[in-house]
């Protein structure tokens, strides 16, 4: 490999840690991690073996959950009365095998269990709650359950969820985008366990126009902030920000897609700031990537 192109490629990687470094504080996130704090709360000021309450948040692709989830792991970190090496919340990605053995060692793994991969449902559990006491654990985020609830183990995997919030031993916020997801808040196993959550909805241009193009404005000036890029991409002008908008469907996770890669197009080819060319294509790619029909704006916009 040459040098030039070595040096490229380390730019890009660069540049993408930079990126994904960039915060921008949107209300709807904030309001759902507010409310997985206060179920961290409740589990801190509640009697061991007391049941814990617990969320289900089903939202599709690109809703922003993982961001949400996040900010949530943040700010639980800054919690007193818990450890601070330890972090009184943790997400955990949930393994695509949808079995309720394949839960317990995802748990285990992203508690630091080296062994998480061994021993039976039942001795898997056991050890979920010694490490959950041991980490100082009190709301556990289980992303991608919809592999889970989706599985022929669905119903199974619920009542575990279930015993978890009866025994006392954590809260939990399940995270993850089915139809089955959403039924499991009608689920009897669930009765009064589980707090309502406050969402987190689709833009609109019509509705949520300035939120919206704050968003936009706030990423490209984070790219800049961070000397990322040179310059602007005028992501907050008004027909950009509006053709955005309709090639997400208003979702703030396939807004940040776009944007990233069209930044990394940026970097590979020197250039100083993002082009709308760039912007449209990468567009395009997330049409077919969520497999949404219409047309993308962005192409217009260049005539």
């Amino acid at each position: 490999m040459d040098e030039d192109k070595f040096r490229r490629i380390q730019a890009v990687g660069r540049a993408e840690a930079e990126f994904r470094g960039i915060r921008i504080d949107l209300a709807d996130q904030r309001k759902l991690a507010s409310v997985g704090l206060e179920m961290l709360f409740t589990s801190l000021h509640s009697p061991v073996g007391e049941p814990r309450p617990g969320m289900i948040v089903s939202e599709p692709t690109g809703a922003g959950k993982s961001a949400a989830a996040n900010r949530l792991v943040a700010m639980a970190k800054q919690t007193a009365g818990t450890p601070p090496d330890k972090g009184a919340a943790r997400r955990i990605t949930l393994d695509t095998l949808g079995t309720v053995k394949s839960v317990w060692s995802s748990i285990l793994e992203g508690l630091g269990d080296p062994n998480y991969e061994k021993g039976n449902e039942t001795l898997q559990r056991k050890r979920v709650k010694k490490a959950l006491d041991r980490e100082g654990v009190h709301v556990l985020i289980l992303d991608e359950f919809n592999h889970v609830a989706d599985s022929s183990q669905g119903k199974r995997g619920a009542n575990a969820i279930k015993n978890l919030l009866s025994d006392g031993w954590v809260s939990i916020i399940v995270m993850g985008t089915s139809e089955e997801l959403d039924n499991m808040v009608d689920n009897d196993a669930f009765d009064r366990r589980m707090i309502k959550s406050p969402g987190l909805p689709a833009r609109t241009w019509k509705n949520d126009s300035e939120s919206w193009t704050k968003f936009l404005g706030e990423l490209d000036e984070g790219i800049v902030e961070r000397r990322i890029l040179a310059g602007r991409a005028g992501l907050d002008g008004e027909a950009v920000a509006r053709e955005l908008c309709s090639v997400c469907c208003g979702m703030v996770g396939d807004a940040h897609w776009i944007v990233l890669e069209s930044l990394k197009d940026a970097v590979r080819h020197d250039l100083p700031s993002m082009t709308l060319r760039d912007l449209a294509a990468n567009g395009d790619a997330l049409m077919r990537k969520r497999k949404r029909g219409g047309t993308n704006g962005l192409w217009a916009l260049l005539s």
